[in-house]
């Protein structure tokens, strides 16, 4: 190693740059080259100029690192690969699903590109995974592997941890359908999800799938989801789904054990109201007001101002009803 050693020669301080070594068991300088006074040093250090690069690699690496990190707080790939684990070999199930749904987040590619992608982000040096795991294959291996009742618990695992980190209000939980058009063929039969109903964009004429989702009224953060054939109905789909509200009260409920869930309308069905009857389940929904003519029929002077800024000018009447039994 190089070191810089300073000579006095006239009176004024000269240096070097010198290596070391033992010679006959003695330290000798075996190699030495003059630098010049500290003002030649000065001068040719401000002369000095870096050498162009010949090239520049761009990572994508502010978004990626967030939502990594919202991973890592979570244990996201943790809870997937404990319901979805496979031989201790490659790269696991949760890897995969999290580079999806980081993607999808980011900047949404096919199956096919999104290895492609990932050798662009900051994750390939975090995980050091080579780009070519990541085929399209590979992926539909991994998914085909995650059944609908696995999917179903590690929603729930991730709903628990995340109310448990970001201390989610559940006093009041938001719930509502809607359905998104697809350009599947009509002679397409390999999809059951998707199929012809009311579109809410008004695309009756493509085939669609549906959602329904729960999220917290405050936060807005979804605590599950449920995807489900175009052709069914809301009110239908409620009462396949109210059971998981009663679900979903029974693991919270160390968290909030005083759950509100809020519903419109077009969910109304005698079956899903006795499901949250025979929960013992508190919600808040609407009624057709024309299959309630005599709550229409009560005058406006029964009616009073609501008592708070939030609602001024709003007036409102209470009273109570028989609705569906």
């Amino acid at each position: 190693m190089a070191t810089i050693i300073k000579k006095i020669k006239k009176g004024k301080p000269y240096y070097y740059a010198v290596e070391s070594a033992r010679v006959n068991g003695k330290p000798r300088i075996v190699n030495q080259k003059y630098l010049g006074s500290v003002e030649k040093i000065v001068r040719n250090a401000e002369k000095a100029k870096p050498p162009e690069p010949k090239e520049a690699v761009v990572y994508q690496y502010g978004g990626v690192a967030a939502l990594w990190s919202i991973t890592q707080q979570l244990g996201l790939i943790d809870i997937i690969n404990q319901y979805a684990p496979k031989r201790n070999q490659g790269t696991t199930v949760g890897h995969y699903m999290i580079l999806a749904a980081i993607n999808r987040a980011l900047k949404p590619q096919s199956k096919n590109k999104i290895g492609e992608w990932y050798q662009q982000t900051t994750l390939q040096k975090l995980w050091k995974i080579p780009p070519t795991a990541f085929t399209s294959q590979r992926f539909w291996d991994h998914m085909d592997g995650l059944k609908e009742e696995t999917l179903t618990a590690i929603e729930h695992e991730i709903t628990r941890r995340v109310v448990e980190r970001y201390d989610i209000n559940l006093d009041c939980l938001l719930y509502d359908t809607t359905n998104f058009f697809t350009w599947i063929d009509s002679f397409n039969d390999s999809s059951d999800l998707s199929q012809r109903g009311k579109n809410k964009q008004g695309r009756n004429n493509l085939r669609q799938v549906s959602l329904a989702l729960l999220i917290s009224r405050d936060s807005r953060v979804p605590l599950f989801h449920e995807v489900y054939p175009g052709n069914r109905n809301d009110y239908s789909q409620f009462q396949n789904i109210s059971g998981r509200f009663s679900d979903l009260c029974k693991k919270l409920e160390r968290h909030c054990p005083d759950i509100t869930f809020v519903f419109d309308k077009g969910n109304n069905s005698q079956n899903g109201m006795d499901a949250m009857h025979m929960d013992k389940t508190h919600f808040v929904g609407s009624l057709t007001p024309s299959h309630y003519k005599e709550l229409l029929d009560i005058p406006i002077d029964h009616y009073a101002p609501l008592q708070s800024d939030e609602w001024s000018g709003l007036i409102a009447c209470r009273t109570t009803a028989e609705v569906f039994g």
